[in-house]
C-alpha cells in the first residue's frame, strides 16, 4: 500500500475488504496474504480468532469485541456530516421506516457539533441507524441516515416502543422491531398542509396527541418479523434436490 494513502478506500469503508482498492501483500510461510488498506485504520480487522498475521479475513460481526462502537466508526466514514448539508429526511412524508415513519423537517442545515450552531442557523447533525438498529448495518440511504437532531429524536420518540425490551441482540443479528414495520421511503414528499399538521401534533401534550396522523398507503409493503425466518425444514420452499446444486453451486 502506498505511503501516501491517508484514508481507507471506499470498498473497505463499506466493509467489503475483499474488494480493497489499495491492497498490499505479505509473504508468510510460503503463502501470500492480500492485506486490505483498512488494517491501517481499524483495529477490528483480524483473523477469525483474533490471531495470526494481519491480512487474514476480517472478523465476523460476532467476533468484534465492541460492535456498537465499531459500527458507529464505520458509519462516520460512510455518512459524513458536512457543515451546511441538508438533513437527509427533509421534505419526506414517510422518513426512516419503522412501525411509524415520520414526516421529516423542512430542510434543516446540519453541522457535526453537539447543540448545533444557532447563530449560523445550523442544526446538530446525527447519524441514525434504523429500522435496523444494529450499527453494523450501514446501508447508506436505507438504514444509515445523516439527519437533523429533531428528526432523530422524533423518530425514536414514537418507534422505540416497538423494539425488544431486552435490548440489543448479539452483533450478528438484526435489531429490528418486533411488530410489522416499513422500510425508509426516500421518494414520497409531504405538502405544506401536512407539515403544519405534523408540527401541531408534536406541539400537543403527549397525553393528548392520539395516533400519529400519517401512515403509508395500505398497499405499502410491510416487513413482518413473524414471517422473516423459516421455522422448520417443512417450510423450506426448495426440495431436497435443489436445482442450484446441478449448475455448479457448492453446498
Amino acid at each position: 500500500m502506498s505511503d501516501f494513502v491517508t484514508h481507507m478506500c471506499p470498498a473497505c469503508a463499506a466493509g467489503i475488504f475483499e474488494e480493497c482498492l489499495n491492497p498490499s501483500a505479505v509473504l508468510e510461510e510460503g503463502e501470500v496474504w492480500v492485506i486490505p488498506c483498512a488494517v491501517e485504520f481499524l483495529n477490528d480487522v483480524a483473523g477469525p480468532s483474533g490471531k495470526g498475521p494481519v491480512g487474514r479475513p476480517p472478523a465476523s460481526p460476532g467476533e468484534i469485541t465492541d460492535p456498537k462502537s465499531t459500527g458507529r466508526k464505520r458509519a462516520a466514514m460512510l455518512a459524513p456530516i458536512l457543515t451546511g448539508q441538508v438533513c437527509g429526511w427533509a421534505g419526506l412524508r414517510h422518513a426512516g421506516g419503522g412501525p411509524i415513519p415520520i414526516l421529516g423537517c423542512n430542510g434543516h442545515q446540519l453541522i457535526e457539533q453537539k447543540g448545533g450552531d444557532e447563530d449560523n442557523g445550523l442544526w446538530q447533525g446525527d447519524r441514525h441507524h434504523g429500522p435496523d438498529k444494529n450499527t453494523l448495518n450501514n446501508s447508506v440511504g436505507m438504514n444509515l441516515h445523516s439527519i437533523c437532531v429533531d428528526c432523530h429524536h422524533r423518530w425514536h420518540a414514537i418507534n422505540d416502543q416497538f423494539y425488544d425490551e431486552a435490548g440489543r441482540p448479539s452483533a450478528e443479528f438484526a435489531f429490528t422491531p418486533v411488530v410489522p414495520y416499513y422500510l425508509h421511503d426516500p421518494l414520497t414528499s409531504f405538502t405544506d398542509e401536512e407539515s403544519e399538521l405534523a408540527e401541531a401534533w408534536w406541539e400537543q401534550d403527549k397525553k393528548l396527541r392520539g395516533d400519529y396522523p400519517f401512515a403509508p398507503l395500505s398497499t405499502t409493503r410491510q416487513i413482518d418479523p413473524a414471517s422473516a425466518t423459516l421455522e422448520s425444514d417443512d417450510d423450506n420452499p426448495f426440495p431436497e434436490s435443489s436445482p442450484f446444486s446441478e449448475i455448479g453451486d457448492s453446498e
